[in-house]
C-alpha cells in the first residue's frame, strides 16, 4: 500500500511538474519568441527565429535600420512646418 501511495505521489508530481518544464526554451532567453508573459518585445536583442514581424524584425530577420528609422519619425515629429508664401491680406469692406 506504501508503494502505492508514494507511486501516485510520484505520477502526480510529474504530472503537474511537466507543463512548467515544456516551455523552458532558450528563445526567452534570447527575446528571440514572443513573450508570455509581455516582459519584453521579440526581437528586441537582435535574435528573431520566431518573431513576427515587429518594429525589430523582418520576416524572421533582424531589421538593423530599425534605429535609424525611429530617429527619422522623431525629427519629422518634431519639425515645424514653416508657409512658404505670406498668407494675402484683403481688406474688410462694408463695416
Amino acid at each position: 500500500m506504501k508503494k502505492i501511495i508514494i507511486g501516485v505521489a510520484l505520477a502526480m508530481f510529474f504530472i503537474i511538474l511537466s507543463p512548467a518544464q515544456a516551455h523552458q526554451s532558450g528563445c526567452h532567453r534570447w527575446h528571440s519568441c514572443p513573450s508570455d508573459s509581455g516582459s519584453y518585445t521579440c526581437g528586441d536583442t537582435g535574435y528573431c527565429s520566431e518573431c513576427p514581424n515587429n518594429y525589430y524584425c523582418k520576416g524572421g530577420a533582424y531589421n538593423p535600420n530599425w534605429q535609424a528609422k525611429e530617429e527619422a519619425a522623431r525629427k519629422k515629429a518634431t519639425e515645424t512646418v514653416t508657409p512658404t508664401t505670406k498668407p494675402k491680406t484683403e481688406p474688410v469692406v462694408g463695416l
